[in-house]
């Protein structure tokens, strides 16, 4: 019955709400090397068709691609998984031009539309195990998938839809081998783990917290041996992978398998970057979990409840939490051009899953009440607000900062500070009331201070005529934008 209803709901919100542009910088470099492989046959890029790539993205060597002058080939620098779930568009696009054009963009959001279902089945799998009933499950996709930054991601033509729906498969086969000792669950399991980590390296410290669960769940000698073999083996395949993928593509042996840093780059992994992202992550405008997710908020007080009725499932979680957070409160940046805090997007909503079981769990029908409106409270305003955000290109507020940097408005310290400190959603509502026609918007403002009414109409009218331009709708449906 809950598929029944979740997965039409879904499908036509992912529908109406399908991005009309594509995400740039990382995911289009990832995409360049698929469309070749997809025309080639080839991995890498050959040398010769360079001139057909954006020239900021071979500017710097080593930012977008792994330069392998033996083979004169240019790689992607992030897993080959992307490259081959980007291939999949590629497939039905007639083009031999390296680069993404309006059919294209139709296969990829039908992409993202599958993966966004793939989603949606595992949840509802998950929250079978878990107990949950259909209300609770409807409240909860409502609330987490379109209440929060995840619906940024649901369309986005980025890989952190690859990240989420991969984990959700690993926890929900990982969890389910415990329960029911299928050597299937197993298998699928690692599966599962062995694409996200080909999806981004960093990945493969999930094998910590599996270990752990085997040490804590597997209640005899034999057993933990058995389980342990298996898991051991899978982290042998997975290492094996990655020196292989990296020997190919660099042309010799990394322990990481990763490609070395741009030169002149220091390493991102830094101590004395824990007390800065953990204020973004805390408190950070354009950063914080709770601005970013808020659920996770209302989900932390049924942690204990949760994890008494759910104990291996929550282990999981928390250990696989505890590292990552661990590793990511050391790393230079929280992914600044991108929306929220995107680094966590896989782990949030399963972090959340108490809240799941606590609405279908509690059995007072007045506290059960008071959690589903406070559930709403809190979705209906950020439905309204994200579908604001979704209305402009991912990367516009980043536009907005070249275009105060390009501006000789006096100010542009100050304008600046505005843009870095200020969450998304007051920026883009701003944005978004001003192509509608309001006089003000505050980087606007800035720049014609001190300019006569008459001039700075003027000015006004120009740059309001240049941001419909380049902050066009990113609804392909026109009519859904504010």
């Amino acid at each position: 019955m809950i598929f029944a209803i979740l997965l039409p709901l879904v499908l036509a919100i992912q529908i109406l709400t399908m991005p009309r542009q594509t995400v740039g910088t990382d995911s289009s470099a990832i995409r360049l090397v698929s469309a070749n492989l997809v025309q080639t046959g080839e991995m890498g890029i050959p040398f010769s068709r360079k001139d057909e790539l954006d020239p900021s993205l071979i500017r710097l060597p080593g930012q977008f691609f792994v330069e392998n002058e033996a083979r004169q080939r240019l790689y992607s620098r992030w897993g080959e998984m992307n490259t081959l779930l980007y291939a999949i568009p590629e497939l039905f696009r007639h083009g031999t031009e390296l680069r993404a054009d309006d059919e294209w963009m139709m296969w990829q959001n039908a992409l993202n539309i599958l993966f966004a279902l793939l989603i949606l089945i595992y949840f509802i799998l998950i929250g079978k195990s878990l107990k949950a009933s259909s209300f609770a499950m409807t409240m909860f996709v409502l609330c987490c998938f379109y209440g929060t930054f995840t619906w940024v991601y649901l369309r986005a033509h980025s890989y952190e839809i690859f990240q989420l729906c991969f984990f959700l498969g690993f926890f929900y086969h990982f969890v389910g081998y415990f329960r029911s000792r299928s050597v299937k669950h197993f298998a699928v399991a690692q599966i599962f783990l062995l694409a996200l980590i080909h999806v981004k390296t960093v990945f493969i410290v999930l094998y910590a917290p599996s270990f752990l669960v085997i040490a804590l769940e597997s209640k005899k000698l034999p057993g933990k041996i058995r389980d342990t073999a298996y898991l051991g083996l899978s982290a042998a395949v997975a290492v094996a992978s990655i020196w292989a993928i990296g020997y190919f593509k660099l042309g010799t042996f990394t322990l990481t398998g990763e490609p070395p840093l741009p030169k002149g780059w220091d390493s991102p992994w830094m101590v004395r970057a824990f007390p800065y992202r953990l204020q973004d992550y805390a408190i950070g405008p354009k950063s914080s979990f709770a601005l970013y997710f808020p659920p996770l908020l209302l989900a932390l007080g049924f942690w204990p409840r949760f994890y008494r009725a759910h104990r291996r499932e929550a282990i999981l979680l928390l250990s696989t939490f505890v590292i990552f957070a661990g590793m990511m409160l050391c790393y230079s940046t929280w992914g600044e051009w991108c929306i929220g805090p995107r680094y966590f997007l896989f782990l949030l909503l399963p972090m959340t899953f108490p809240l799941l079981t606590a609405l279908s769990e509690i059995k007072q029908r007045k506290w059960r009440a008071t959690l589903a409106a406070a559930v709403v409270v809190i979705t209906v305003p950020f439905v309204f607000l994200y579908w604001n955000l979704n209305a402009r290109p991912i990367f516009s507020r980043h536009w907005l900062i070249g275009f105060v940097a390009e501006s000789r408005s006096d100010d542009q310290v100050e304008l600046r500070k505005y843009l870095d400190t200020t969450n998304d959603f007051s920026i883009i509502l701003g944005l978004n009331h001003f192509l509608a026609g309001a006089e003000h918007f505050n980087p606007v403002d800035a720049v014609l201070g001190g300019q006569s009414p008459e001039r700075a109409a003027v000015g006004r009218a120009n740059i309001r005529a240049k941001f419909s331009e380049v902050f066009s709708c990113n609804y392909y449906f026109e009519f859904l934008c504010p």
